[in-house]
């Protein structure tokens, strides 16, 4: 009876996990709003492409390229280097060019008219909907006409060249008392949107546009009204921003205000001097309620100085375990390679072999699988056993080394019981004095195979002293993944301070005189 029960509640907490699974599939989007407060993802499998191959996984932003595609985009004389590019960041525009990076692009000048409002004035407003970014909203036009409405606010749009997006919806809508209605929508594809505004195929802006919309069915409504509602506008690409704003830690500004004067300036001192701080309240808070810029900017310089320092670190230990991968992958994988022609000798095959013949050899002893893949995998399996070996207290691992291990020591030929399986011995022997009409193997690796060779003398000669090699790299590049995280640690406790004591002259008071 404790059988059946237990067998019985096995398959019911299957049945509850399959059930969660899939209204978790199901109802994704309330789950990640309830998580995250947002329902959408804001990673794409663009944003991913371009973080990985463009920008080396973050170690990059691309922004030194400016100065370089300043110096050399002076001329018309080739569309790539036309002086529109001019200091522009190079590696964002290669991302914008094949579609993984969007283009900001300004939608101005917008007029709608003929809407299917009955005739009667509306609170109409604009809402602009582009892939997984949030939306965007108009002003709320009071008393609208809905012959024409013209709405005064601009829209930054971040578009995808090619037209890998979903298209952008621009959707008119009523506000009522309680919620609000789609009056009619409008799709226009991403790509268009790059081309009209210059910074596509065409070298220039296309100039303003006017579009059908239609009902949010999709379909043409019979009776709803004689004429068909459109949206008028106008793709621009925006200004860049000042050279000042752009660099971290630096302060650039440049406003037009209403009254025709120009606010120009790359000091924050200066500009928090002309324009005092002010309390939610307007009245004016007492000096000391902001920390000193001076103190400020030191303490950016210390944080970039440990970021450059911590990005040096990474890379330095991410290059040691390449390193490490190589030459664990380089000696196993040729260890192999030797290996399948030593199990050609003990065929007794008369050299040289037909490739025929040795395909066939090699399947029957199991030999298929590329060797590069298989030492890999060898290795993966020998690292989890040393590591458990260190650190779990299980049971201990030979020597890391990706097949069986090769007797340095052993000088004679052992008997061979098996000829698929030839000895340590046997195999030092054939990579000593290679058969008749046979070169030594390739590196088995995807494209270094074509001219990276096998090394006898590193990969024969002394494996024992490979594998320890290998194992005291194995030692060293944990020990450098410790160090890197302390240091993190401590430059990181050690910014924290320096910040808490900056920050101190802040007046604890100020809050109190806003509030």
């Amino acid at each position: 009876m404790m059988e059946i029960m237990g067998v019985f509640y096995n398959i019911l907490g299957v049945v509850l996990l399959v059930l969660a699974g899939f209204v978790i599939w199901i109802k994704w989007d309330a789950v990640l709003l309830m998580l995250t407060g947002d329902s959408k993802i804001h990673w794409s499998r663009y944003d991913q492409a371009f973080w990985c191959c463009f920008r080396c996984c973050g170690l990059t932003s691309g922004e030194w390229t400016r100065s370089l595609s300043g110096a050399i985009c002076k001329c018309e004389c080739w569309p790539f280097f036309s002086r529109r590019y001019a200091g522009r960041n190079l590696v964002r525009m290669l991302g914008e060019s094949v579609g993984l990076v969007p283009t900001q692009v300004l939608v101005e000048n917008v007029v709608v008219g003929d809407l299917p409002c009955s005739w009667m004035r509306s609170r109409l407003y604009l809402q602009v909907e582009v892939g997984d970014g949030p939306p965007q909203v108009s002003e709320v036009l009071e008393d609208c006409n809905p012959k024409v409405a013209h709405f005064q606010t601009r829209f930054t749009l971040a578009v995808l060249r090619g037209g890998n997006g979903a298209p952008v919806r621009f959707v008119i809508r009523e506000l009522h008392v309680l919620g609000h209605r789609d009056v009619c929508e409008c799709h226009v594809n991403q790509g268009d949107i790059v081309d009209w505004a210059g910074a596509g195929w065409q070298s220039h802006p296309q100039g303003p546009l006017r579009f059908r919309m239609y009902p949010p069915s999709g379909g043409e409504q019979p009776g709803a009204r004689t004429l068909p509602s459109w949206i008028f506008l106008e793709f621009t690409i925006p200004d860049e921003p000042p050279a000042a704003s752009r660099a971290m830690g630096s302060f650039g500004l440049h406003l037009v205000l209403s009254n025709g004067d120009v606010v120009e300036t790359d000091s924050a001192k200066k500009f928090k001097q002309d324009y005092q701080l002010l309390s939610s309240g307007g009245d004016p808070l007492p000096p000391g309620c902001e920390p000193d810029e001076e103190v400020v900017g030191d303490l950016q310089k210390a944080k970039r100085r440990q970021i450059g320092i911590v990005r040096c670190g990474f890379v330095s230990v991410l290059l040691f375990w390449l390193g490490f991968v190589g030459l664990v992958s380089y000696f196993g994988s040729c260890w192999i390679e030797w290996k399948k022609i030593a199990v050609l000798v003990e065929h007794d095959l008369d050299f040289p072999v037909a490739e025929s013949e040795q395909l066939r050899v090699w399947h029957d002893c199991g030999y298929d699988e590329n060797s590069f893949y298989r030492a890999l995998r060898a290795t993966l399996r020998y690292i989890s056993r040393y590591m458990e070996k260190r650190f779990l207290g299980f049971v201990g691992m030979a020597p890391p080394r990706p097949e069986s291990p090769p007797d340095a020591s052993s000088t004679t030929m052992d008997p061979i019981l098996n000829p698929c399986m030839p000895s340590a011995a046997s195999v030092h022997e054939t990579c000593t004095n290679l058969p008749e009409g046979t070169s030594s193997p390739m590196f088995p690796a995807p494209v270094l195979e074509y001219f990276v060779e096998c090394s006898a003398s590193f990969t024969c000669d002394d494996a024992r002293a490979v594998m320890s090699l290998c194992k005291n790299a194995f030692d060293t590049g944990i020990i450098l993944l410790v160090l890197l995280a302390v240091i993190s640690c401590v430059m990181h406790v050690y910014f924290q301070h320096k910040e808490k004591r900056a920050y101190r002259l802040v007046d604890s008071g100020a809050r109190d005189l806003e509030g």
